[in-house]
């Protein structure tokens, strides 16, 4: 037999089998369900819920632009930092932040 009456069966025989092969593996994709979370869109959103508790949260920290009662350790913008070990417990928080906060947590525990 020669070799050019070989290459034209080999050739059809090589289309046959990937067009064979080509449907099984159609078949056994999965089929995209839409009941399936959406991974980057809870992220997203639990990330805004926190984005949002923290501009929130920080409207109600106390302002002490210049000359407190006490020295700052660290000043940050316009927050004053400080370390005093013999201090008191800290004030109780507004409503409206704990309020705030449970929302966040809310949002974070169904994500």
């Amino acid at each position: 037999m020669p070799s050019g009456s070989l290459l034209r069966p080999i050739a059809t025989l090589c289309v046959a089998l990937l067009a064979l092969h080509e449907s099984p593996l159609r078949a056994q994709l999965p089929a995209p369900s839409s009941a399936a979370p959406d991974s980057l869109a809870i992220l997203r959103s639990a990330r805004k819920a926190q984005r949002d508790f923290e501009l929130f949260h920080r409207t109600y920290l106390p302002d002490e632009l210049d000359g407190g009662d006490h020295p700052c350790d660290e000043r940050i913008g316009r927050y004053c930092y400080w370390y005093q070990p013999a201090s008191g417990p800290a004030p109780p928080e507004v409503r409206a932040v704990r309020v705030a906060r449970g929302r966040l947590l809310g949002a974070l525990s169904a994500a």
